[in-house]
């Protein structure tokens, strides 16, 4: 398609957020697949109005998908250097995302205005919105352990978040990880052998490591494992679905 159309809608009434949705003029496909983008920002910045995030939707809805560019909650550059209050911040960032999948879940039962196959929803992200994806797509409320991480799903609405659009469903079908990470690889197990990861990663990334670091050189005091990580995880387990990009520096 050559022309695409986008209109913003309310996701989250709870905390007035918003997504921009781009359709291709023309596309009268039914059941269409649906990608739902995060920005990346460090958690303090970043819209989805990056330029980035507008070439990016617009070129996949071009080529038939529906694309949701989100925004999400924010953190500020002190909530960064203070791990709990980043970990606090990040569970508000996923539960965010988590309310955008049930959005449009939401909008299939309420007749389908997208015209969606809600059985192909993605979630893709770079950097920031890219841990989100990750988080989004992989973590399994039964396999948290980690007290912190735990405290701060307890303090921001539990596994589900308190976005809104309670009832649905916010599993995917897949996620991209553009230069994302996640907190622990083994959030990856046979529980997501039916979900498709995409990691496209540089080797010698300072923001968020291609192995296992602190992001941003150390200044946030969390480590991260990214795509490269992520690919001898899932290498060592045996598991299929994992498609790698790997960007040499």
């Amino acid at each position: 398609f050559s022309d695409v159309s986008v209109n913003t809608v309310t996701y989250s009434s709870v905390y007035g957020l918003e997504l921009d949705v781009y359709q291709a003029v023309g596309d009268e496909e039914g059941e269409r697949p649906l990608i739902i983008l995060a920005h990346g920002g460090s958690f303090i910045a970043g819209s989805r109005s990056d330029a980035f995030i507008i070439s990016t939707a617009n070129k996949l809805a071009k080529g038939g998908y529906v694309v949701a560019a989100i925004s999400y909650r924010l953190l500020s550059v002190i909530d960064l250097l203070v791990p709990s209050s980043t970990i606090d911040g990040v569970v508000k960032a996923i539960g965010d995302g988590k309310a955008a999948v049930r959005y449009f879940r939401k909008s299939v039962e309420e007749g389908n205005p997208y015209r969606l196959d809600s059985d192909k929803i993605y979630f893709a992200g770079n950097s920031a919105g890219a841990i989100i994806a990750l988080h989004v797509g992989l973590l399994q409320e039964e396999e948290i352990l980690d007290p912190e991480l735990l405290g701060a799903l307890s303090n921001n609405g539990g596994f589900e978040g308190g976005s809104g659009n309670a009832g649905f469903d916010s599993n995917v079908k897949g996620i991209i990880s553009l230069a994302g990470g996640i907190i622990d690889v083994n959030y990856i197990s046979e529980h997501d052998n039916n979900t498709t990861i995409i990691t496209c990663h540089g080797n010698e990334d300072n923001t968020v490591d291609y192995m296992c670091g602190e992001p941003l050189g150390g200044v946030v005091s969390i480590d991260l494992c990214g795509g490269g990580a992520i690919l001898e995880h899932t290498a060592n387990i045996g598991f299929q679905n994992h498609h790698h990009l790997l960007f040499e520096g």
